[in-house]
């Protein structure tokens, strides 16, 4: 299971990646007095040409990446190459088919936004050739000790999840709320989608609470047992966080900003990283579960 992970992580984050690219283009290719780029069909045609460019930059730097490059400017050196890639295809379609050429380019309405967000992505979520195995396996073959430590750190863990999941569900409802009885008939639905994934979120932090004591004497087993159940517990809950992203926030926030400034679609992919982020911490705790499966433990 573990070798299959990062492939999957790393591909929803170039899903991601390749979202932000393509919203930092979108205003851009908007000619004059245009306002959407359903008025003119070739504005999308605009778009995916750099936006494919810049991404074949980001691809080609995944797989020449290596575990050696530098954690802090190469998310940077990735950007500057993708978007340079970008605007080198500007000047030929300036020359000879100017209609396909990005008619402005503003540092306004995600232009500038864009490519820090996938620089902050990026940093966060390094391809899988800079990171070598995705995340640490601790406790396949620990001892008592130790397990009891890990128990201890993943509780810790826990709890800030949990309190931060809380705090967000908490803010999301007040939003929910505001928007259904300040909104559309469209307000009103993304209010009652939003609020209805929190309040379910909100029931599901409750009953993952119950934690077991893990006393001194216990056995080697006994003790693995007990961090294999709050394994369990921290895997269904940060699933059920980042369903309640997928399936509740980012809908929600779509409808919400649908018909306003390009600006506001920052909040959809900030909603997606949380989700992408969330997705990568359950993975390592998959990894640990699968660890402690496969070993036996020894007395």
């Amino acid at each position: 299971m573990g070798a299959s992970i990062q492939p999957h992580s790393d591909f929803r984050v170039f899903l991601l990646e390749g979202t932000a690219v393509t919203w930092s283009f979108t205003f851009a290719g908007l000619g004059p007095g245009q306002s959407s780029l359903i008025e003119q069909p070739v504005g999308f045609l605009r778009v995916a040409i750099p936006s494919l460019a810049a991404l074949a930059g980001l691809w080609m730097r995944n797989v020449w990446g290596s575990a050696e490059d530098s954690a802090q400017a190469a998310p940077v050196v990735d950007v500057v190459v993708a978007y340079a890639l970008a605007f080198a295809t500007q000047l030929p379609l300036a020359r000879f088919l100017p209609a396909l050429a990005l008619p402005h380019w503003y540092a306004t309405e995600g232009g500038m936004v864009g490519p820090w967000f996938v620089v902050l992505v990026r940093a966060l979520c390094p391809p899988g050739t800079r990171t070598g195995i995705a995340g640490p396996v601790r406790a396949g073959a620990a001892s008592a000790e130790e397990i009891s430590c890990r128990t201890g750190e993943l509780r810790r863990q826990a709890r800030f999840v949990e309190r931060s999941a809380m705090l967000a569900a908490f803010s999301m409802a007040l939003i929910a709320v505001w928007v259904g009885f300040n909104g559309t008939l469209r307000m009103r639905v993304a209010g009652g989608l939003i609020l209805g994934g929190s309040a379910c979120t909100a029931i599901a932090l409750r009953r993952q609470r119950g934690r077991e004591q893990v006393a001194a004497r216990m056995s080697l087993e006994a003790r693995r047992e007990a961090y294999r159940r709050d394994l369990d517990r921290q895997c269904a809950l940060l699933e059920w966080i980042r369903i309640w992203c997928y399936a509740s926030v980012v809908p929600g926030i779509v409808l919400i900003i649908a018909g306003t400034r390009t600006y506001h679609f920052v909040a959809v992919l900030v909603g997606l990283l949380a989700a992408e982020l969330t997705g990568r911490a359950k993975e390592d705790l998959d990894r640990e579960l699968d660890a402690i499966r496969a070993t036996p433990a020894t007395v």
